[in-house]
């Protein structure tokens, strides 16, 4: 928690806030990491007044919530490295969760806190966003590659096959034994693949659900998961498939850009558009 007083009552101001930032002397606190990134979650006014939007209010005290973003230095340090060693001095670090977060998420649903879990080719990230910052931040090592995966050792089929056989998968079927997906010349029953799919989709969401539960913050039904990364949004009815699963409402998310509207795009494009903003 970050705090500055005043000697009589001062209005707020962006300059103010910003100064209160740089001058917090908190990047010294971690001996093993580094700080990328320092933002908001919300800020108290007069030890009472909690507000996301600080600026023309009129204080003696402004404290602010404040949601940190490390890196290991061992691993600063070797980036570092490389990059030097081709030349490049000015670069930054950037945290890709925080950068979907804000970039995919519009400001009011941030600021009542936002779950975003971004499923990748073969990790899952959750985060609990809240204002401009991360509240919460944890990850597993599952995802798309893991059910593809599967469907390779189950049916006996090479890789590349199986990940052109998940494409058609539609998860929310309830198909008959003579119901098949098809890929070239060869059938598969959709019972036996869309089981093999759902067993492994069923183990991520155990692990998401553990991840949201571990929470400090315990936020209400009625907040929704924003599902974003490429490992699970391409299949049809995933959705659907999650709202039962969490009793919580599901947004498909990816990059607002026309030509990038792709959730497997949601990392690139959402550090480019933070990068930009640097």
């Amino acid at each position: 928690m970050l705090t500055k007083t005043f000697a009589k009552k001062t209005k707020i101001t962006s300059k103010i806030i910003d100064a209160m930032f740089m001058e917090s002397g908190d990047e010294n606190l971690y001996p093993t990491h580094t700080i990328i990134n320092k933002a908001p979650l919300f800020y108290i006014i007069n030890d009472e007044n909690k507000t996301n939007d600080p600026v023309g209010s009129v204080a003696t005290k402004l404290q602010a919530r404040t949601g940190y973003v490390l890196v290991e230095n061992r691993f600063k340090l070797l980036v570092s490295g490389i990059l030097e060693s081709l030349g490049k001095r000015e670069f930054d670090f950037i945290s890709s969760t925080l950068a979907s977060g804000v970039s995919l998420i519009d400001e009011h649903k941030r600021n009542e806190g936002a779950i975003v879990v971004d499923c990748g080719y073969s990790t899952t990230s959750v985060a609990l966003v809240l204002g401009a910052g991360l509240k919460e931040l944890k990850s597993f090592s599952l995802g798309g590659a893991h059910i593809t995966s599967d469907l390779a050792k189950a049916l006996e089929i090479p890789f590349e096959d199986a990940e052109e056989l998940k494409k058609d998968v539609i998860v929310t079927l309830n198909p008959k034994g003579t119901d098949f997906y098809t890929l070239g010349d060869k059938k598969f029953s959709i019972r036996a693949v869309n089981e093999i799919v759902l067993n492994r989709v069923d183990r991520i969401c155990e692990l998401i659900e553990k991840c949201i539960d571990g929470f400090e913050m315990t936020l209400p039904n009625y907040i929704p998961i924003y599902l974003t990364g490429g490992g699970l949004n391409y299949f049809e009815g995933i959705s659907d498939y999650f709202r039962k699963k969490f009793d919580r409402a599901v947004e498909l998310v990816s990059p607002k850009a026309l030509l990038y509207r792709k959730p497997d795009l949601s990392s690139s494009i959402s550090m480019l558009s933070m990068a930009i903003n640097i």
